[in-house]
């Protein structure tokens, strides 16, 4: 599924692998780009971001899988103004971690979950940030009950400070965690998905911030400390 993107599009679509097809379903309510997206399944949940004039927002855009139509949250249960975030659902709340809160970039490691069962200030909630990197541009992936953060920068601009750290944060205990990096490339923007136990993390930007890299790494945590192996 591809949502929004450059130039604050509203451009909702969904890969069908049986079919080779895509087809197009309902568009956002607000044309968006540099945001967060996580899901529970029957949900979709889209967090800040950017429109086409590249000001911030705190739009709360919620999907409703089954019956192919948005909600827009904005004035009931506003987001902080926030883009370049990455997010992740796990056990009934939606997690948010760091990102930028202006055009002129506040890069913040403030991490913060959404309830969609709760209501009043109760929705919003403060998580721990302390072992936290505060980053722009990351990726995230869950395995068990922790969600592993990759790279990134400290500095969303023509010339980015990309960072290779990695981290998780543990939903059970609320806490943070670094692990070594060796071996694995600097990068920002770059896809990550979890499947069967791994983390496998695609492209991106490179570490001087000008240049896309094609390798794919992955993570495994069965082995001692971080690992990664390279695929070309």
């Amino acid at each position: 599924m591809l949502l929004g993107g450059t130039s604050g599009s509203r451009v909702l679509q969904v890969y069908d692998s049986a079919t080779d097809a895509w087809t197009l379903l309902a568009p956002l309510p607000h044309g968006v780009n540099s945001h967060a997206v996580a899901t529970d399944g029957s949900y979709i949940y889209v967090m800040g971001g950017a429109d086409s004039t590249t000001a911030l927002h705190n739009w709360l855009q919620i999907y409703n899988v089954s019956s192919n139509s948005w909600y827009d949250e904005q004035n009931v249960v506003p987001f902080k103004t926030r883009a370049n975030t990455c997010a992740a659902f796990y056990n009934g709340l939606v997690y948010v971690f760091g990102g930028q809160s202006s055009i002129t970039p506040t890069i913040s490691n403030e991490v913060i979950a959404y309830d969609p069962h709760s209501s009043g200030a109760g929705q919003w909630q403060t998580k721990s940030s302390s072992g936290f990197t505060p980053r722009v541009q990351a990726s995230c992936g869950i395995l068990g009950s922790k969600v592993f953060i990759f790279d990134g920068t400290s500095q969303p601009s023509s010339a980015p400070q990309v960072q290779s750290a990695v981290e998780s944060y543990d939903f059970l205990f609320n806490s943070w965690k670094s692990y070594q990096t060796i071996g694995l490339s600097p990068r920002f923007t770059a896809a990550s998905v979890a499947i069967n136990g791994k983390i496998y993390v695609f492209g991106g930007g490179g570490f001087d911030g000008y240049h896309e890299i094609s390798t794919l790494e992955v993570f495994d945590p069965q082995k001692v400390s971080l690992y990664w192996f390279r695929k070309n």
